[in-house]
């Protein structure tokens, strides 16, 4: 979305990302681990709910939502 703000490690590695959701309704806040993949994520649905998302480094894991 539009709106990022990106922390950085001292390598130069986006670590921490935050911005507007892509479905205009909310934020979205994003981790990602020190080999570039995302493993957390905390965004607003379709719908204005709140999902939180987790997963390993193998790309395994889950969405929670508030419904």
């Amino acid at each position: 979305g539009d709106g990022l703000l990106a922390v950085k490690n001292k390598s130069g590695q986006g670590v921490i990302i935050a911005g507007t959701s892509k479905n205009g309704n909310g934020g979205y806040l994003s981790v990602w681990n020190k080999t570039e993949e995302e493993v957390i994520n905390l965004k607003v649905d379709d719908y204005g709910n709140g999902e939180v998302g987790a997963w390993n480094r193998k790309g395994k894991g889950r969405v929670f939502d508030s419904k």
